[in-house]
């Protein structure tokens, strides 16, 4: 298989992909491989994911527990910045339960919150914005109202009335969410943006007939793009992204591109890298 190994690819999606996205870098051999040899799951028609959650909602259920957290979320198959170590189990607090293949979390549930032995979609999101850092948290809840199943009603009602610790986060998690990110990738970016002072980001802006871009300050004109192989998977694609890097800065656009590895692993760089771009902007860059 030419370019990056299926299982790279699916790390940078977050996880989760549909069949058409992977094709653009892969072939239908290399998908049908990774298939027979578990690598994928088929977690619906025409969408695959790297993690059977099957057997992490029968190890919960033994355990007298739910799924929650990043597990949740790869139940309700969205994707993920990274996935949990071990599956995430919330058993009562007055269980006792020591699993060393567990991460186990104590509390109490409130009624009508669990769906199947896993928390219910509104809750999954919740659940993770109170616990998780902001970048994974935020990925989360881009991808639960993209899927289409949870509405921004539904989760900010469920923010505001989730337990007084952690609830600041969730209910900015919930404010900040926004369908229109296409990936982690994109997610985590924008998570890094949204703390830089002066920067104000949108996702997927479309901009005259030069197309979209990942995220865009469009009062700045500065335009930010997720390069990723899952969008890139041969010479046309990058033709194309040259041309319309090039038709953007002649019409004043600053575009500045980030690279999987440094969004996820250097975001301190990343954010030095947006603030920088930021002072050009307004002038104050030093030389």
């Amino acid at each position: 298989m030419g370019g990056p190994d299926l299982c790279a690819l699916m790390e940078q999606l977050g996880g989760v992909a549909r069949r058409r996205d992977l094709l653009r870098v892969v072939s239908a051999e290399d998908i049908a491989t990774a298939l027979a040899d578990g690598l994928l799951t088929e977690a619906s028609r025409g969408r695959y994911s790297t993690h059977d959650v099957a057997a992490d909602i029968t190890t919960a259920h033994a355990a007298g527990g739910v799924l929650g957290g990043l597990s949740a979320a790869q139940h309700w198959d969205w994707a993920v910045k990274q996935p949990p170590e071990r599956p995430v189990v919330i058993v009562p607090r007055n269980r006792s339960l020591a699993r060393a293949d567990l991460d186990v979390r104590r509390r109490d549930l409130p009624a009508g919150c669990v769906d199947g032995g896993v928390l219910s979609r509104v809750h999954t999101v919740v659940d993770c914005a109170r616990t998780l850092p902001f970048d994974e948290a935020l990925s989360v809840a881009d991808s639960a109202l993209r899927s289409g199943r949870v509405t921004r009603h539904d989760l900010l009602a469920c923010a505001r009335a989730s337990p007084r610790s952690g609830r600041p986060r969730a209910i900015r998690v919930a404010e900040l969410a926004d369908p229109r990110a296409d990936n982690p990738f994109e997610s985590v970016t924008r998570s890094i943006a949204l703390d830089v002072a002066g920067l104000r980001v949108v996702p997927q802006v479309g901009i005259g007939s030069i197309g979209r871009v990942d995220l865009a300050d469009v009062g700045l004109k500065i335009a930010i793009e997720c390069e990723s192989w899952a969008y890139h998977g041969g010479a046309q694609p990058f033709r194309v992204d040259v041309r319309r890097y090039t038709r953007l800065v002649c019409r004043g656009w600053l575009v500045v591109r980030f690279v999987w590895e440094d969004v996820m692993f250097q975001p301190a760089q990343v954010r030095a890298d947006l603030e920088s771009v930021v002072a050009i902007r307004r002038g104050t860059a030093r030389t």
